[in-house]
């Protein structure tokens, strides 16, 4: 049977059919050709518990294992909750808008690397502590970016950051804190900050905020989210704020501090 042909679904089932067989297409050629073809002409013919289990196993990494509770055959009147669990299935496998930011402000920092005249390659996926490697262009001197993206939505203007931030101090890995402004128009900012200076940062505005009452007097509650902002006031209060509004400054652009020698770009002539 052809892959692009669909079966014809019982009406106590249409969804939950669907759905596997959906999944059972994105598994042929994908390196389980064989048993995704077999289990799509298993569809027509066979619905037991068996095989959708056996459809789990074949998905993988693909979450279908949310829906192990729904995966029973259907012989009577079909489940509202079936098309509630396909459809939050479906939108688990596109992209969300927390996702495509960061990938926006991962190229815009390594297409302002490339323009600079440095070899910059995004880092394979899973690599700790990097998104960008950097190079000059001889290859002596190197360096990893983390960025951080946000938009500048909201009153906070905060960069969300986590408790092992506060130990990552290498004197080759830089942050850059991209700020894409208020619309897709807004010219984007980059603070580019050592990540000693970011430990740091993480680790004094944490023991501040963790030692200050919090509602109700209540002590605050520990937590491995840090907050990267622009302004501590709140944190520390307007009198004595080693990190007031404009600390960030001389690091916006600061693309010198990479330590990375300024290549010399060729300007094609006209």
């Amino acid at each position: 049977m052809s892959v692009q042909q669909r079966p014809k679904y019982a009406p106590v089932s249409n969804h939950r059919v669907f759905l596997t067989h959906r999944v059972a297409e994105d598994n042929v050629g994908t390196g389980g050709a064989g048993s995704g073809q077999r289990l799509l002409e298993d569809l027509h013919t066979k619905r037991t518990p068996r095989h959708m289990r056996g459809l789990e196993v074949l998905a993988g990494q693909s979450r279908l294992h949310v829906l192990e509770a729904s995966f029973t055959v259907a012989s009577g009147v079909r489940k509202d909750s079936d098309l509630v669990l396909a459809i939050r299935w479906h939108r688990s496998l596109m992209p969300s808008q927390t996702s495509l930011l960061g990938a926006a402000g991962e190229y815009f920092v390594m297409s302002e690397m490339l323009c600079r005249g440095f070899i910059a390659a995004l880092a394979h996926a899973g690599v700790p502590h990097a998104d960008i490697v950097v190079t000059n262009m001889e290859g002596s001197k190197l360096c990893s970016l983390q960025v951080k993206t946000r938009r500048d939505i909201g009153s906070a203007g905060v960069w969300h950051m986590k408790e092992k931030h506060e130990d990552m101090r290498v004197e080759t890995l830089f942050y850059c804190f991209v700020d894409f402004g208020k619309t897709p128009e807004s010219t984007p900012t980059v603070h580019v900050v050592p990540s000693a200076v970011v430990a740091e940062v993480l680790a004094v505005s944490h023991r501040k905020w963790q030692a200050a009452p919090g509602r109700n007097s209540q002590p605050h509650k520990d937590s491995v989210m840090r907050r990267m902002l622009p302004d501590y006031t709140r944190t520390f209060g307007a009198l004595d704020n080693p990190y007031p509004k404009g600390w960030l400054d001389p690091y916006r652009n600061a693309w010198h501090k990479l330590g990375l020698e300024p290549a010399k770009v060729e300007v094609e002539a006209e």
